[in-house]
């Protein structure tokens, strides 16, 4: 689950009241029209009035000057908010496109991971376990922009494409060795290659690893690096969950993860 901070590009009837809120709007506005914003989120999303953002508080630290001295009304407030109400401690801020992690009574099922519906939701994924536990990884080791950008790619096809070649007729297969039976690839130049194997009715199927190799500029599969992965062409959603699994093998190889399930979670 996703919770996203967006801003407009129009000017809002500023309220005394929260100006908590509002001075936060116009400081990510400032920061916006000043170029920064773009320079240091990843931006998921901008339309003709509004963008959608996310990004590490770290990395706002040397324009806190800057925004502490700009013209935005109650800027003090708003720096206080974003940085920390005693001086800089919060990463992320409150206003940062936070990722909300969690589980609830109300959604929780054994099969996936939810987080329920907030003031500052303005786009949900639902998450498996398995997704979760990658995501949140990711938030750890490497940010909350990172965690948006990884969710964005998994959910959206960003920077991850896939390829499937083989389809239910395999499924009575009793002996079969058929390497790029479907293929993912990530633009940094990492993949993953899904070899079907049966023998003798037994699978031993798996996602092999492929990194690019600029020698030969093609990609070379690393048969030490894999996890085992049988499809249950049973299940009507086969193909999504296939994929699914590909990119978040993928994922944890792109960003340097453990594959140990207690780092993960």
């Amino acid at each position: 689950m996703i919770i996203n901070d967006r801003i407009s590009k129009m000017k809002d009837n500023y309220n005394e009241d929260h100006a908590y809120f509002y001075s936060c709007r116009e400081m990510f506005r400032w920061l916006y029209q000043k170029g920064i914003l773009k320079e240091i989120s990843f931006l998921f999303s901008e339309k003709k009035n509004s963008i959608y953002f996310a990004f590490d508080t770290d990395d706002l630290l040397p324009y806190r000057d800057q925004m502490e001295s700009a013209k935005v009304r109650d800027c003090s407030i708003a720096c206080s908010r974003i940085f920390g109400d005693e001086g800089y401690q919060t990463d992320p801020s409150f206003y940062s496109g936070a990722v909300s992690l969690t589980w609830t009574m109300l959604d929780y099922r054994d099969i996936g991971g939810c987080v329920t519906r907030s003031w500052g939701l303005l786009d949900e994924k639902t998450l498996t376990n398995e997704s979760l536990g990658i995501i949140t990884a990711i938030q750890k080791m490497h940010g909350t922009k990172a965690a948006v950008e990884a969710i964005w790619d998994l959910y959206d096809d960003g920077k991850l494409s896939y390829e499937i070649s083989i389809d239910e007729g395999y499924a009575e297969k009793q002996c079969e060795d058929l390497w790029d039976a479907a293929c993912a690839w990530h633009q940094d130049g990492l993949g993953v290659d899904y070899n079907f194997c049966k023998d003798s009715g037994k699978d031993q199927s798996a996602i092999y690893l492929m990194r690019y190799n600029k020698d030969t500029e093609d990609m070379d599969i690393d048969t030490e690096t894999f996890e085992p992965y049988e499809i249950d062409f049973s299940n009507e959603e086969w193909t999504a969950e296939l994929v699914t699994k590909m990119y978040l093998f993928l994922l944890q190889h792109v960003y340097n993860l453990s594959c140990k399930e207690d780092t993960l979670c």
